[in-house]
């Protein structure tokens, strides 16, 4: 058909129908050119001429195009389709065209020009509103998604700062808020975590007591705390830790002040403490002030008062932490039983039944420990062992419920006479033993003297004798000097030349191996030799 214009089908086409048909081929897209076309030489188009190029752009991309097209100082409405080679390459185009009558060309234009005009203003309607959606519905939606997905996957501190003026804003604020609560619930089932853990890796009660102190007050955003141990016998609330408080706390009785009110009562108050109350003092470094608000949290356990728990701020609580309040005395309380148990247990295991004073297994322990010390090692130290006089023959004479009278009288004895830090000790049978540190020999020489007077003025009903003490002592410079075994055999060699010398009566060992003995009765020294 692309023989000649003679026989090409497009004349027959173009005869029939009023159209006009061409024919454009080339190697590439951009390169089309016509080939044949019918009507000629009266048609537009001129052989060899370039695809015009509103048909290249559409056929370059495999498309069909049908519509209005200029050509030649007129407008022709056209249509053509691609042609493609077996490899699906672009290598022509084929279409037929009609020229418009002037009116249809004008519409067609009017008509263009009128949708063209429409369509951008149409698109930049929907550029404008597609902006503001996005700004004030897109954006805050996908911040406050984002959000959540952050504080989903455990990014606690999240906050949002939307200022809409809308529903959003309001959205934002809510977020913020639950937040903000979360956090804090979080930090603070954490550090009820710490709590519980204290509870479960301690049961030494002094440490226990410093350590809840110091959580429950941070836990509850506190400034000022004590724990308030009741003691039975003496029928008093004591201090036994505290923070932020004045140094010397007076004991208190039960059903007396806040907090004796709140043992007494067996229920936390929450009060404003009058100013000229004692205990509530907050101490700040520099000056002293009063808190805002004070709990007396009592702690029991089955129904029996174990202590006081006081805390104060310098803010009011929140409902929050009040209720936190009930939470942590229920736990304390519990730990507070345990350790007391585990306090009298190990209390039965150290001391000796009878006398209440530490046996002899504690002694030696502690005794050695104190020898690790290096904050020991310059300080002197002495040993006082001491022996009940003929109390054989008391048990003989007066029945051994008498000798335990005469032992547990002797260990009070023993216990009243020590200091603090001192430890004295029931060693066995009639054998009481007195450890004095940072006390040299002389010191030592004097308080034995006083303990034998002490010894000697007790008065036992039914007996017609006094108890006397024979004791040994034996003191060294510093505790690097030698070791407590050396130091006990020591006094105990003392004490038995104190025993065959006449018995009540005070030996001392000295360093140079030789025994100066001192009779209580004010007699003068006496030299006795080792042997």
């Amino acid at each position: 058909i692309l023989l000649s214009g003679d026989t090409w089908l497009g004349n027959s086409v173009h005869q029939r129908f009023g159209v006009e048909m061409a024919l454009f081929g080339g190697s590439a897209p951009e390169s089309l050119f016509l080939h044949a076309t019918t009507s000629l030489p009266r048609s537009a188009l001129v052989l060899g001429q370039l695809l015009p190029f509103k048909l290249k752009e559409e056929i370059a991309l495999g498309k069909s195009y049908y519509g209005p097209i200029g050509q030649a100082d007129t407008y022709k409405t056209v249509a053509y389709e691609p042609i493609k080679d077996s490899r699906n390459r672009i290598i022509g185009a084929i279409g037929v065209s009609k020229a418009d009558e002037n009116v249809n060309t004008l519409v067609l234009q009017t008509l263009g020009k009128g949708l063209f005009f429409t369509a951008i203003l149409g698109l930049m309607i929907a550029s404008v509103l597609v902006f503001f959606v996005h700004s004030d519905i897109t954006r805050p939606m996908k911040y406050l998604i984002t959000a959540m997905q952050r504080f989903g996957k455990g990014e606690m501190d999240i906050l949002l700062d939307l200022k809409t003026g809308d529903e959003f804003e309001k959205l934002s604020d809510g977020f913020n808020q639950m937040a903000t609560g979360l956090r804090k619930r979080e930090e603070r089932f954490k550090k009820q975590n710490k709590v519980a853990k204290l509870f479960m890796s301690t049961m030494d009660l002094d440490e226990l007591l410093d350590q809840t102190l110091k959580i429950v007050i941070e836990i509850s955003d506190s400034h000022m705390g004590i724990i308030y141990l009741w003691a039975t016998d003496e029928q008093q609330l004591i201090p036994n830790a505290q923070y932020g408080t004045r140094s010397i706390l007076a004991t208190i009785p039960m059903g007396e002040g806040f907090p004796g009110r709140a043992a007494k009562e067996l229920k936390t108050l929450i009060l404003t403490p009058p100013q000229d109350s004692a205990e509530e003092i907050l101490e700040m470094g520099f000056a002293q002030a009063m808190p805002k608000e004070v709990a007396y949290i009592p702690l029991s356990y089955k129904g029996n008062i174990l202590g006081v728990l006081v805390v104060g701020s310098v803010e009011n609580y929140s409902e929050d932490i009040i209720r936190l309040f009930d939470f942590l005395a229920d736990q304390i309380s519990m730990a507070l039983d345990n350790a007391m148990l585990h306090q009298r247990v190990q209390e039965m295991s150290n001391t000796d039944g009878l006398t209440g004073l530490y046996n002899r297994r504690f002694l030696n322990d502690k005794l050695e420990d104190e020898w690790k010390k290096p904050t020991r090692r310059n300080q002197p130290v002495s040993i006082l062992l001491s022996d009940v006089d003929n109390f054989k023959s008391i048990n003989d004479t007066y029945g051994h419920d008498k000798g335990d009278e005469v032992l547990r009288n002797i260990s009070k004895v023993f216990s009243d006479f020590s200091r603090k830090g001192d430890l004295s000790a029931r060693y066995g049978g009639e054998e009481f033993v007195a450890v004095l540190f940072d006390t040299d020999v002389d010191s030592a020489e004097k308080m034995a003297e006083n303990l034998c007077d002490l010894a000697r003025a007790q008065e036992y009903p039914g007996m017609g004798r006094k108890v006397t003490l024979s004791i040994g002592v034996a003191s060294l410079d510093s505790l690097s000097m030698g070791s407590y075994e050396d130091l006990i055999r020591s006094a105990d060699q003392a004490m038995y030349q104190a025993k065959v010398g006449g018995k009540d009566r005070v030996v001392l060992w000295d360093e140079d191996n030789k025994l100066y003995c001192n009779v209580s009765t004010l007699q003068p020294h006496s030299l006795l030799n080792n042997t």
